[in-house]
């Protein structure tokens, strides 16, 4: 019993509040720990938020034309004539015009429909002289690197 005693003899009252005052720090931290996590997730929510806007801002001009190849739909009918010209008739036109003109009627199914319906045949007459490469020398290639 003696050791028990001594055991005891360590031990003190603790002032009045003062389990109530760790209580009030322990609670104190676990809020901030919560709030950093909120915000953290609010956050990357607004951030999520905020790139898919921008995404989908960049695909539409302000009139709700589609953007594809870095020209609207407007910019595209507009240069009809000027692309047709181009490659019918070895016409001189701006190399980013037309490659941006190429790139949006291959990728806006609204404006490659309009533009085949005005002047048939050269879209796809177009794709079918561009040089392939055959299947067996893709093969071959790859092995090489």
């Amino acid at each position: 019993m003696s050791a028990n005693q001594h055991q005891n003899d360590n031990w003190h009252d603790c002032p009045a509040g003062e389990l109530s005052q760790m209580v009030g720090r322990v609670n104190t931290s676990q809020r901030q720990a919560r709030r950093k996590q909120l915000f953290g997730t609010a956050a990357a929510c607004m951030l999520l938020v905020a790139v898919g806007v921008f995404s989908v801002g960049s695909v539409f001009a302000p009139n709700g034309d589609f953007t594809f190849g870095g020209i609207t739909c407007t910019e595209c009918h507009e240069n009809f004539a000027a692309f047709e010209r181009y490659q019918t008739e070895a016409a001189t036109m701006n190399q980013a015009l037309a490659l941006s003109m190429e790139t949006h009627l291959e990728q806006c199914p609204r404006c490659g429909k309009a533009f085949e319906k005005t002047y048939p045949g050269i879209l796809s007459s177009e794709l079918s002289n561009q040089p392939t490469m055959p299947l067996l020398a893709i093969a071959s290639f790859a092995t090489l690197y």
